[in-house]
């Protein structure tokens, strides 16, 4: 028999009190979920994925270094220093010839099929005797065809059988920021890899007794035996000739740009030098206190402070005193820059000058010739 719903005071009260409360805060509730943004739509496989140019394979340096690796060399080189006793009295007549034989271990990287390698030139400087050690083992004896110090570059040759290709060479500008990857023989540890990124380019340096204006600086281990080995990109390809690391600087390499640097190596291949450009001309920034000395009222132009005798300069009439103001119409505004201009042109180009001589201003033609 059914029994009729029977609902106990309590069971009302309760269902009043949901039914009141519910009212209540029912439209609050949704309101708050109406507020809430909607999710968004999965993203497409192009979106959720970077693009492969944007990414850096795990095994890419590993490529670019395996596709350079076969042209880069260890150089092993033996120095006899004689002992000046010997060049006074001759030769011991019991024991021979005395002379003290030392040994260093750098790197170079292999520019053409017909043997020749680009190193530093202090890598070979002086060496008696050169051994190349090529990345499968063989060993090949090294001649030196030239080296040049002010830009510490040489070039050494091998026998032209069975080499390696020689590795691209980049013409593309570079970046700070960009990979960058060292490979060659620290400590003799043959063919080791470092990576980093190009710290800055176009760094002046003084090294020893070399200036440079345009070095590559780089976070790359670059250490003894590294020394005229390749900095590559992230393709392979040549950008730099490792040639020192800064004392006492963690973290600061510098290598030589392949651009400039090739450019050396063909002139050591075809001359066996470097022909650079020279006028025979010093001179000095005028300085506020100079000009002050000098009895002029502005620091334009650049003093003539000296002049080698039957150089460039001396056959175009340049003298000590005078004032430089123009080359080929544009202002001279300090000694430096004039410089850096004048050791930029061709050997043969004819330069005009504008030259202020005891406040007279004339004009002369120099030809720049080749340096001594």
């Amino acid at each position: 028999m059914n029994r009729p719903l029977e609902i106990r005071p309590l069971t009302l009260l309760a269902l009043l009190a949901a039914f009141y409360l519910g009212g209540l805060f029912g439209p609050a509730r949704r309101q708050t979920e109406d507020r809430v943004p909607p999710a968004p739509a999965p993203l497409s496989t192009a979106q959720a994925v970077a693009a492969p140019s944007a990414v850096v394979r795990n095994d890419a340096i590993a490529d670019a270094a395996e596709k350079a690796g076969p042209a880069v060399v260890r150089i092993d080189t033996l120095t006899v220093q004689r002992d000046p006793w010997e060049e006074l009295f001759g030769p011991d007549p019991f024991f021979g010839p005395r002379g003290r034989v030392s040994s260093g271990t750098g790197s170079g990287v292999l520019i053409s099929p017909e043997g020749y390698i680009l190193t530093n030139e202090h890598v070979i400087s002086g060496a008696s005797q050169i051994t190349v050690w090529l990345a499968d083992g063989r060993q090949l004896k090294g001649e030196v065809v030239g080296g040049d110090s002010p830009s510490d570059l040489a070039v050494v040759k091998v026998p032209p059988k069975d080499l390696p290709d020689p590795p691209r060479i980049s013409t593309a500008p570079l970046r700070p920021g960009q990979w960058a990857i060292a490979i060659g023989n620290p400590f003799g540890l043959e063919h080791t890899v470092t990576l980093g990124v190009i710290s800055a380019t176009k760094r002046p340096m003084q090294i020893e007794d070399r200036t440079y204006d345009n070095l590559i600086q780089t976070d790359c281990a670059i250490n003894p035996g590294n020394s005229g080995g390749p900095l590559i990109d992230i393709n392979g390809d040549v950008i730099g000739i490792n040639t020192a690391i800064l004392a006492n600087g963690q973290g600061l390499g510098f290598a030589i740009p392949i651009g400039f640097a090739k450019s050396v190596a063909d002139e050591l291949i075809r001359y066996g030098k470097v022909k650079r450009p020279w006028t025979g001309l010093y001179v000095r920034t005028i300085t506020p206190g100079l000009a002050a000395r000098l009895g002029r009222r502005d620091t334009r132009g650049a003093l003539v402070i000296g002049i080698i005798r039957n150089s460039p300069a001396h056959v175009a009439g340049l003298r000590r005193g005078d004032i430089i103001l123009k080359v080929d119409g544009r202002d001279v505004t300090n000694g430096d820059e004039l410089m850096l201009d004048l050791k930029k042109r061709r050997i043969g180009d004819q330069v005009k000058l504008l030259i202020e001589r005891d406040g007279y201003t004339g004009t002369t033609e120099m030809e720049i010739g080749e340096a001594p």
